[in-house]
């Protein structure tokens, strides 16, 4: 079961998204962040965009979820999962990217800017119990531009019914998540759709990875000629 999030998320994501944390350092960088939709049939929910001092980690794998995660991974919502995220001067968090919910074959973006040199970005597969893509701590370009790919991780915290009543995308969204109801425990790499449920894997199987995301740093204006 889920919290309705679908309805209106993708909206709230263009609103809150166009907010980022802009530091007046000397030292802050902009960069322009594309995510782009790798899979056939996954809708990806607006995530976060976390630019971060080293020292800064979302999660580890083999670990349970924090609960702000698991949220995320089974409702789309990443309020919870930013508001959990330490302020700091080394830290942005943007929500959201600019055209909310991507489609397969879509993608969006947004540009930020921060003192941080290390990006993390998270978001829900809307199409799954608790399925979410992750690059975590990747360097950013100190120059033109770095692509990386982001596998899908299962966050453990419900158990994949692969049953339409009970995913976001499927139900146009369902009341409160069911965080610890059946799931393994663990956040590891996703095994994919099985066919558990009455979804078919044709229609929203995967093969990792399921999102492209291209990080360009832009050129300050005291660099242009």
């Amino acid at each position: 079961m889920k919290h309705k999030l679908l309805t209106g998320l993708a909206m709230g994501a263009l609103i809150a998204g166009s907010t980022v944390a802009m530091s007046q350092s000397a030292q802050a960088a902009s960069y322009e962040i594309t995510i782009a939709n790798a899979t056939k049939g996954q809708p990806l929910a607006p995530g976060l965009v976390i630019i971060h001092d080293k020292g800064y980690s979302l999660f580890e794998i083999g670990d349970a979820a924090t609960h702000p995660l698991a949220v995320m991974a089974e409702t789309g919502a990443p309020f919870d999962l930013q508001d959990s995220i330490p302020d700091s001067a080394d830290t942005d968090v943007v929500l959201g990217v600019h055209g909310g919910i991507a489609l397969p074959s879509e993608s969006n973006s947004i540009q930020i800017t921060s003192e941080g040199k290390f990006l993390t970005v998270v978001g829900m597969l809307a199409a799954t119990n608790d399925a979410f893509y992750a690059i975590r701590g990747v360097r950013l370009p100190t120059s033109g531009s770095t692509t990386f790919y982001a596998a899908a991780f299962d966050a453990g915290s419900e158990a994949n019914s692969e049953n339409a009543a009970d995913i976001p995308a499927t139900n146009g969204g369902a009341p409160d998540p069911a965080i610890n109801d059946g799931g393994e425990g663990y956040i590891h790499v996703h095994s994919g759709f099985l066919g558990a449920g009455d979804l078919n894997p044709i229609d929203y199987d995967w093969r990792n990875p399921v999102v492209e995301i291209i990080v360009e740093k832009i050129p300050s204006e005291d660099n242009e000629d």
